[in-house]
């Protein structure tokens, strides 16, 4: 199951990433970023024009899907490096868009969230992390 999170098309949406380098979510999305995979940062205190590393940053899933109608939505890994109360809000509005890969970073899960992501054919990791788990490219 892991190689399907780590195919070359995904597209790795890093929910939680920040320019704050002492955050997990910033290290989350260098190191995806510096292993070269296509990475998009949400933070829900993004604010319009500005960026997370140099790459534009979104608020939500959802600003996210209708700002690149033409991504496919089965090439989407959610890389959750947030609270699992907001994770579990993360995950239900990316399955409204029909996310199907959720990698939940160390800290990020809850019972509730893995639950939902079960109930919804969403496959999911958790208990480890995408740094330590990634292939080299």
């Amino acid at each position: 199951m892991m190689d399907a999170f780590f195919d070359p098309e995904n597209v790795f949406v890093v929910v939680g990433a920040t320019n704050n380098g002492e955050k997990y979510g910033s290290k989350v999305f260098l190191d995806l970023k510096a292993a070269g995979y296509n990475v998009v940062a949400i933070n829900r205190n993004a604010r319009p024009g500005e960026g997370i590393h140099g790459t534009p940053a979104y608020r939500t899933v959802t600003e996210y899907v209708k700002r690149n109608e033409k991504i496919k939505k089965v090439s989407v890994v959610l890389v959750l490096v947030v609270p699992p109360p907001a994770a579990l809000a993360v995950v239900e509005e990316a399955a409204e868009h029909g996310v199907r890969k959720a990698w939940f970073q160390p800290g990020a899960e809850s019972k509730e969230a893995t639950a939902f992501c079960d109930a919804h054919k969403i496959a999911c990791i958790h208990d480890q992390c995408i740094m330590v788990q990634k292939p080299s490219r």
